[in-house]
């Protein structure tokens, strides 16, 4: 049976070839027997029907072709004549020819000389109409080459699983030609994989259900050096009555673009010479420990800079320099564990993060640890150079909220250490911390905050800010405490994170936010597809009914899910990325859509991020600070910027703050953004006041952009 071609490419690549139905009709050829003298022995109704007789065909019986010839149309009688003619006038063995017709018509003619029988000694014709056959012949060669053609490779396993069609491109990225792998099953000549089980899970799944599939795969065969990174798409094809007929598939070698993406992300955060992470990337690490996903895990920071560095560079060179900067890195690294990390910031820079320590007596224990090998002298050059440092310490970073003040308190402190000498390392001494009674306290009183009715819903616009236009709010929560007052979720939501008392909050929240949304939606005509963005805690997306309560809260409010961005942080991907990656999925069947929250804290979704399932990345509030910094911030902001974009995802940006800000990440191509400069977090009634004059209010503010002098990074 044939097979139906199904996928993007269109019906006009594998056409349908004539049913069974057209298939008999075209197989009843005219028939045309004559005797040795010319007499008609025989005529069929084909015959007639082909070339036009204008009588019945047993009326021509017994009588001269000549005569049958005048009964046929003008084009038909010249040819008929002429065949029989030189059949007549000379006998000849079987033979076939095609003839084309003036009415474009294209004819098989078989003759046969009847050498037996009562017309022995006659002639028989055998006319077919192949017109259309040649043109479904065309038409398969046709495509058949163009698919040959195609850079991608293209398969089709029949419903056998064996391979019926495997184009150039199958063969350059397999090795195998085509020979060799029609007939065979894919299983016969290579070996693939999924990213995850639950990616192999959801791949059949889709196929079954949808009937195609699209995704990542690795692959490798006998005539790969290595494995490949291949982007697919599967279709199911159908048999004329409808069943499984076999699966088309069109695959790309993602291989070398995958290895320069990898290549960029890691040039963009190491040091050229040590190899080192570099400033950014400790930055990076730093700011998800102060404000991300890793916010509460200890750590301290040493800062080192080298002793007398710019003699070693003024009297060998700078490629002594170099070289004393490599064996400098070899042996920081030999002082530390394989969890900890040893950045070169520039210069002669280092900085050496400790994970799990936030004491002053093991963190100098490092220091110490540090300062005897320093005092063990570098060979460069065949000479012996001694080069030590002095260090300044933070121990402990909870207290801060940028990565760079930790650095910065950690560079006073080593400058406190040379003033006292050199070689010698300085502890920054600050310390702040809530009383443990206190937190008991405000924890009672949180846990009976929603019973009392204190809990708030405070919302903060989010803009296009390549239109001007509002798009949407932000959820965020507030606490009226009784005595204390508006409280922020800083102040309190460590607390509730320590517990399954976040889950609670973070529901009130959504369901009151889209509750929210349906009813500005029932108000303003400006509010219908405005979106509502909701944070989710940890604890609150490895909940096991959050799918249903999500489906739940939309139900009930009857707002479209395409109108809900849920936003998790990268954290939730670091412990184990396929449960997470299975749980996303689980909400976006409710028709949600994902951010990633506070992007740019975290360092586990650089090796994840394009498998993830999600549509926004919302880039941290620290970025957009550093920017106004002048220092690496508007670097490391256009990075991720270009990351997103290249993975076809939307970024927003968190805390703009002036109009220098806006100017920037509009230069830079970022879709959205949010923060004061268009409004703080508005109670429910000032939100909608918002949205019914938003045009005047975003319009100010773009009018005050564009005069706003333009800045270059």
């Amino acid at each position: 049976m044939s097979l139906k071609y199904k996928s993007a490419f269109g019906n006009q690549f594998l056409r349908k070839p004539p049913s069974q139905e057209e298939e008999g009709r075209a197989a009843v050829a005219g028939l045309l027997d004559l005797g040795s003298d010319g007499t008609v022995i025989s005529v069929n109704a084909a015959f007639a029907s082909l070339f036009g007789l204008s009588s019945h065909p047993d009326a021509c019986l017994s009588q001269h072709y000549q005569k049958l010839s005048a009964s046929l149309s003008t084009a038909a009688s010249a040819i008929v004549e002429s065949l029989i003619e030189i059949r007549l006038r000379q006998s000849s063995s079987c033979d076939s020819q095609d003839v084309m017709l003036q009415d474009g018509r294209l004819l098989s003619i078989d003759y046969i000389p009847i050498e037996n029988g009562s017309n022995a000694g006659g002639h028989r014709w055998i006319f077919t109409d192949v017109s259309e056959q040649r043109k479904h012949e065309q038409n398969l060669k046709f495509n058949a080459n163009l698919l040959s053609q195609v850079t991608d490779a293209v398969v089709t396993i029949d419903k056998n699983l064996s391979i019926t069609f495997w184009n150039k491109g199958a063969e350059d990225l397999t090795g195998y030609s085509a020979a060799a792998a029609i007939g065979k099953s894919p299983a016969d000549i290579l070996t693939f994989r999924f990213n995850t089980q639950q990616d192999e899970v959801g791949a059949w799944k889709m196929l079954t259900e949808t009937g195609s599939w699209s995704g990542d795969l690795v692959i490798s065969t006998p005539y790969t050096a290595s494995e490949k990174h291949i982007s697919a798409s599967a279709t199911v094809l159908k048999d004329d009555d409808g069943s499984y007929g076999g699966i088309l598939a069109i695959v790309r070698d993602e291989t070398d673009r995958r290895e320069m993406q990898d290549q960029l992300i890691h040039h963009a955060y190491h040091d050229l010479l040590t190899g080192l992470p570099n400033r950014m990337m400790l930055l990076r690490t730093l700011d998800g420990l102060t404000s991300g996903e890793e916010s509460g895990r200890k750590f301290s920071l040493l800062f080192l800079d080298l002793d007398r560095f710019k003699m070693v560079n003024d009297s060998m060179g700078h490629h002594a320099g170099d070289a004393l900067l490599k064996k400098m890195a070899d042996r920081l690294l030999d002082c530390v564990r394989d969890d900890d990390i040893v950045a070169r910031l520039g210069g002669d820079e280092f900085a050496i993060l400790l994970h799990d320590h936030d004491t002053a007596e093991i963190t100098c224990e490092v220091a110490d640890r540090i300062m005897a090998k320093l005092k063990q002298p570098f060979i460069v050059e065949a000479l012996e150079i001694f080069s030590e440092g002095s260090i300044g310490i933070v121990v402990g970073g909870e207290h801060y909220d940028l990565a760079e003040d930790i650095l910065r308190d950690a560079d006073a402190a080593m400058y406190q250490a040379k003033r006292a000498g050199r070689a010698r390392y300085e502890i920054f001494d600050r310390s702040q911390q809530m009383k443990a009674t206190e937190r008991f306290q405000l924890e009672s009183e949180l846990r009976r905050a929603i019973e009392r009715d204190e809990l708030r819903a405070y919302f903060q616009p989010i803009v296009d800010i390549s239109a001007g236009e509002l798009v949407g709010f932000e959820a965020l929560l507030r606490w009226a405490h009784p005595s204390k007052g508006i409280m922020t979720p800083h102040q309190f939501i460590s607390i509730a994170e320590e517990s399954d008392l976040i889950i609670d909050l973070d529901k009130w929240l959504w369901k009151t936010a889209v509750d929210k949304l349906a009813i500005w939606t029932q108000q303003f005509d400006a509010a219908r597809e405005l979106t509502i963005s909701l944070n989710c805690s940890n604890r609150t997306f490895n909940a096991p009914d959050l799918a249903e309560y999500v489906g739940e809260i939309l139900s009930d409010s009857g707002i479209d899910g395409s109108r809900l961005f849920i936003e998790v942080t990268e954290g939730v991907i670091i412990n184990d990325p396929e449960a997470a990656v299975a749980e996303m999925i689980k909400i976006k069947n409710c028709g949600v859509r994902i951010s990633i929250d506070d992007f740019g804290t975290g360092y586990a979704s650089l090796s994840v991020l394009h498998q993830l399932p999600i549509d926004i990345l919302k880039i941290d509030r620290s970025f957009i600070k550093r920017m106004d910094r002048r220092d690496s911030g508007g670097t490391m902001l256009k990075t991720i910027v270009d990351l997103g974009n290249s993975l076809k995802l939307d970024c927003v940006a968190e805390g703009i703050e002036t109009q220098r800000q806006l100017a920037v990440l509009r230069e830079m191509k970022c879709r959205y953004g949010q923060g004061y400069l268009f409004s703080k977090p508005l109670d429910g009634e000032l939100s909608a006041s918002l949205i019914e004059k938003s045009e005047q209010w975003i319009s100010e503010i773009f009018i005050e952009a564009r005069r706003t002098r333009e800045f270059k990074l």
